[in-house]
């Protein structure tokens, strides 16, 4: 599980970068924080970790490492403290389409981690586009759909 665990969007604005923060429920946000949690263990363990080579294709089982990289100061000024500091994504729903990543932030084994996961615009389901089941009935969604993948791309 990742204690003080923090879901943050990746936001692509012109140039900049930006971060919003995604609110969650509580139930919600603690069962995330064990699936993420799992998500790390499935990108990191059992892995070779090789140098980082831009023309290189890593195959199944091999992830790059990049030795002394430095977070760019969009996200180094950010932690799992900081997050309920940022806007929520929420309140900015026109920023949805802009997303280029997810970023889980808090503690694993001790130890401060960010978590991404690739995001495009095909993960942001429009409203009326999907169904949920609900006491038997579908229904629908009034507003747009985050739809989280199932793994990791990096971890800081």
């Amino acid at each position: 599980m990742i204690s003080g665990y923090q879901l943050v969007a990746v936001v692509k604005d012109g140039s900049k970068y930006e971060l919003y923060r995604i609110p969650l429920k509580q139930e919600l946000q603690s069962s995330y924080a064990t699936l993420w949690a799992d998500y790390v263990a499935d990108f990191t363990e059992g892995c070779e970790f090789i140098p980082f080579d831009p023309g290189y294709q890593p195959e199944d089982g091999e992830r790059f490492q990049i030795q002394g990289f430095e977070l760019p100061k969009w996200l180094i000024l950010h932690n799992q403290e900081t997050v309920a500091e940022l806007p929520m994504i929420s309140d900015n729903s026109d920023k949805l389409s802009n997303v280029k990543a997810l970023a889980a932030f808090g503690n694993l084994d001790g130890h401060p981690i960010i978590a991404f996961q690739s995001f495009s615009k095909s993960h942001v389901v429009q409203p009326g586009r999907a169904l949920f089941l609900k006491n038997g009935i579908y229904t629908s969604s009034d507003n747009a759909v985050l739809a989280v993948g199932n793994n990791c791309s990096a971890v800081y």
